[in-house]
């Protein structure tokens, strides 16, 4: 690194300098205080980029954004950093001397290989390493805090994981999971959308959430017995050798199911559940409650019975007809935009959302809610006849279909606005 470069490396952080002066007013004895804690002389401590660059620093009291630095050739890092380190412009590991331990994030995204880096004792928040096409001469930390991005990897040869991991893993661009070992504990997130075939895959015990969305088949997949967030398998066709989760606490994707044969869903789902591929509904087993369900793929509810409670979005918009449908006695927002009649349809006294019923043409039939405390599309509606209001809306209401407002008469507690045709 030439002497311009390095010059203009030490100015890059302007805006976090404010940040610095700020907390130097506050504590004005900061760089005694962490002397004292490293048994050093305070001109060891920097507080600013600047500083922290001049050389023989033994601990920076910030974050350094060197990213656009292009080579490292001349960089003489502090021994720590308690803040954040970019280096995102890197292209090579050449004279790159990094601490022995950062405080937050370290991201090296620009590097393709990893041979002769030494990477940080201890890496407090995320590392970030999604340039590299291969683990070849990877030494990863013990230990790291937050997230870890290798999702450029295209195979796990080599790769020797932390044993633990305490936020979101990323390994989206594996193919196949062979000599993939992965961490005992993943706090977050696991990225594994790439895999094809789940041979060779053993998932740890503990995991928040897991994306496994380019498997077509459930053969061979052993999951945990529960997930803490959420689960995607978006890409089976079948729920043939599927064995889900007891519990899983956020959203379940199974989008593109066509059928709910050998289908057995956990006993507890605290999110969404997208089963928006569902031609049919026969024999389909929900949970007792479920926060918001996609089921806009089917056109008719013969087998379907709903959860308890829906605490948040129902999606049916590709039902054509109502018959046999019952729905929960908690609902919150309700999608039925294809209905083109409200024949046989018998929603509950209160919604607390928003109501979709734009595809009904006519109100003959039609009895809504006493209360919706979001809107009301009904913008496919020509005539008012027999249309009668709740007695609360908390949204908009959408008219724009009518050929005539003679005879409506709107409720009294309306908080959003009405939509009514534009005149000639």
């Amino acid at each position: 690194m030439n002497n311009s470069e390095l010059e203009g490396a030490k100015f890059l952080h302007k805006e976090n300098d404010s940040i610095h002066t700020s907390t130097i007013i506050k504590n004005k004895d900061v760089k005694n205080d962490l002397s004292l804690i490293f048994g050093c002389d305070k001109s060891k401590i920097s507080i600013t980029p600047e500083e922290a660059l001049s050389g023989d620093i033994i601990y920076h009291y910030g974050s350094l954004d060197l990213s656009e630095l292009q080579s490292a050739e001349g960089l003489v890092l502090p021994n720590n950093i308690k803040g954040n380190l970019n280096l995102n412009e890197l292209k090579s590991v050449e004279g790159l001397e990094l601490p022995k331990s950062i405080g937050g994030n370290l991201n090296l995204n620009g590097l393709q290989s990893a041979e002769e880096l030494v990477l940080p004792e201890s890496i407090g928040g995320d590392l970030n390493l999604n340039g590299l096409q291969s683990a070849e001469g990877l030494a990863l930390p013990k230990s790291i805090g937050g997230n870890l991005d290798l999702s450029g990897l295209k195979s796990a040869e080599g790769l020797v994981l932390p044993k633990s991991i305490g936020g979101n893993l990323d390994l989206s661009g594996l193919k196949s999971a062979e000599k993939l070992v992965l961490p005992n504990s993943i706090g977050g997130y696991l990225n594994l959308r790439g895999l094809g075939s789940t041979e060779g895959l053993e998932l740890p015990d503990s995991i928040d959430s897991l994306n496994l969305s380019g498997l077509s088949s459930a053969e061979g997949l052993i999951l945990p017995k529960s997930i803490g967030g959420n689960l995607n398998l978006n890409g089976l066709q079948s729920a043939k050798g599927l064995t889900l989760p007891e519990s899983i606490g956020g959203d379940l994707y199974l989008s593109r199911l066509k059928s709910t044969e050998e289908l057995v869903l956990p006993k507890s789902i605290g999110g969404y559940l997208d089963l928006r591929g569902l031609q049919s509904a026969e024999g389909l087993v929900f949970p007792e409650s479920i926060y918001s369900l996609d089921l806009s793929g089917l056109q008719s509810a013969k087998g379907l019975i709903l959860p308890e409670s829906i605490g948040g979005y129902l999606n049916l918009r590709g039902l054509q007809s109502t018959e046999g449908l019952v729905f929960p006695k908690s609902l919150n927002s309700i999608n039925l935009r294809e209905l083109s009649s409200a024949e046989g349809l018998i929603l509950p006294s209160s919604i607390g959302g928003n109501l979709n019923l734009n595809g009904l043409q006519s109100a003959e039939g039609l009895v809504l809610p006493e209360s919706i405390g979001g809107y009301i599309d009904l913008r496919g509606l020509q005539s008012t006849e027999g249309l009668v209001f709740p007695k609360s809306i908390g949204g908009y209401i959408d008219l724009r279909g009518l050929q005539s407002t003679e005879g409506l008469v709107f409720p009294e507690n309306i908080r959003g606005k009405i939509v009514l045709p534009k005149e000639d």
